[in-house]
């Protein structure tokens, strides 16, 4: 069973077309058909909520992932080198030997719509380190880097260290990404822990090119809908991108808080989303369980009874320069086991 057939049954018929359009499902589909069901138990999709875009795809692979092996992705490393890279990677990081299986606690892919349809579509890739300490930290970038076959200079890498040590007391990175798809000279942090005040005192620290005091702003009204704000930035030896990300996080249950809703109508009135789009947020959260499913036991056969959760993870809010951008939201779904 691939995670294309298995999509059929637990999120098509409970994702509007308003968020997702036929063409972009259908993309989704024949990327997912690369992999078996089991590579993941938490994937979701990038949508943005005011332009009819297509939608992108992430997926969270975790190091015990039950089912999966590197054998399941063969076609794909036999006709692409990144996918030899990452296949090497996924072999050292299931070895309980390697440093790698003690110090990434899991490895997302996220596909830009513009792969889906290629023979061997080219994932981003981001990991989330289990390190102790700043020099582990370094090391473990590098090391991953390497494997995955971007070799990056003395100059670029110190630069990393150096925005690394910038950090204040209480923030952290809980995701590295590699942009395979996109442009591979950068790597991107996931800046997490950092006050609205934080946000800005980091990023002027680090000598980012932006209008800080517009950002600030933004920073501040998000905070009162928001309970945490995290912030991702793109990095080459030129220093941090102008675009940035406010990665914004609510309560569990989103959907039914009160704040979120205000800030979906925030949304709207600014014209980051679509009247139509916010209303298909609602449909889309749920939860499907194999128990009260005929269908979905006769689809799964042997397969251990299941629940898919499906909820909004975060909304990212895409800020350049003087202005924000966008708005895209992360529709997540969740396979737990019954």
């Amino acid at each position: 069973m691939n995670l294309a057939d298995y999509s059929e049954l637990v999120v098509k018929p409970y994702l509007p077309e308003t968020l997702v359009s036929r063409e972009s499902w259908e993309k989704l589909r024949k990327l997912k058909a690369h992999f078996p069901s089991t590579i993941t138990d938490f994937w979701g999709y990038e949508c943005r909520l005011s332009a009819k875009k297509d939608t992108d795809i992430l997926f969270c692979i975790n190091k015990d992932q039950k089912g999966f092996t590197v054998d399941n992705i063969a076609n794909l490393v036999a006709i692409s080198k990144d996918w030899e890279n990452i296949a090497y990677f996924l072999k050292k990081w299931q070895s309980k030997t390697d440093s790698f299986s003690h110090q990434i606690n899991n490895l997302w892919l996220e596909f830009d719509s513009e792969v889906m349809e290629d023979k061997s579509p080219i994932p981003s890739l981001f990991f989330a380190p289990n390190v102790r300490s700043y020099e582990e930290f370094v090391s473990l970038y590098q090391d991953f880097s390497n494997t995955i076959g971007l070799n990056f200079d003395e100059k670029t890498l110190s630069f990393y260290a150096h925005v690394v040590t910038t950090l204040p007391y209480g923030a952290w990175i809980p995701q590295v990404g590699f942009m395979l798809a996109r442009t591979r000279e950068h790597i991107r942090f996931y800046v997490h822990g950092l006050s609205k005040e934080g946000i800005i005192q980091f990023l002027k620290k680090n000598n980012w090119k932006g209008n800080l005091s517009n950002l600030e702003k933004i920073v501040v009204h998000l905070s009162q809908y928001a309970r945490v704000i995290d912030l991702d930035i793109d990095l080459s030896e030129e220093g941090i991108s102008n675009k940035i990300g406010l990665e914004c996080y609510f309560e569990e249950g989103a959907l039914h808080h009160p704040k979120f809703r205000t800030f979906l109508q925030f949304l709207v009135s600014t014209g980051f989303c679509s009247q139509e789009k916010m209303w298909a947020l609602f449909s889309y959260y749920g939860e499907i369980n194999s128990c009260f499913s005929e269908d979905m036991r006769s689809f799964l056969g042997d397969v251990p009874l299941i629940t898919c959760r499906r909820f909004v993870h975060h909304i990212k809010i895409s800020y350049e320069g003087d202005n924000a951008l966008e708005a895209k939201v992360y529709l997540g779904l969740i396979k737990e086991f019954i």
